[in-house]
């Protein structure tokens, strides 16, 4: 398993998630486009919903995350975190029950890094999901079931 500052080279990551009263997708795009140009800052998975959005980002400042002022920020810590956090972002549509499918969620960076649209927003993705589209669909879009002894 690979060591989170071994993907990530002297940078912070979190998962940001808030509430928004505008689930305009173009604007969202346009918004993170300019701040990965503007802060420097790396997009590895976005969801926006209808009243909330999640976002798993690094940075190399807190300082870099000030455009994101009423937000909850969880500094993810290690490569565990992060892939609980990826995942749960993209399965958030469908707990929500607005898609089948983490992929056929339009207002999600996934279809993008999977080909299937255009997204303004560059994400750069860590879980292999261009290498093995299969294997990590299949752990995104199935439930967990935690068993008990």
């Amino acid at each position: 398993m690979p060591r989170l500052t071994t993907l990530f080279q002297n940078q912070l990551v979190f998962h940001i998630s808030g509430a928004t009263h505008n689930s305009r997708w173009r604007e969202w795009e346009d918004r993170l486009q300019r701040e990965t140009l503007i802060k420097k800052i790396t997009v590895h998975a976005f969801v926006l919903m209808s009243t909330h959005f999640h976002l798993l980002v690094s940075v190399k400042s807190r300082d870099d995350l000030s455009f994101f002022f009423n937000s909850s920020r969880q500094l993810i810590n290690n490569f565990e975190q992060y892939k609980n956090s990826y995942r749960y972002i993209y399965r958030n549509p469908l707990e929500a029950g607005l898609s089948l499918s983490a992929e056929s969620y339009s207002f999600s960076t996934l279809p993008a890094l999977l080909g299937k649209k255009y997204s303004k927003i560059p994400v750069v993705d860590h879980m292999g999901l261009i290498v093995n589209p299969l294997k990590i669909l299949d752990w995104i879009n199935t439930t967990q079931v935690i068993e008990t002894k």
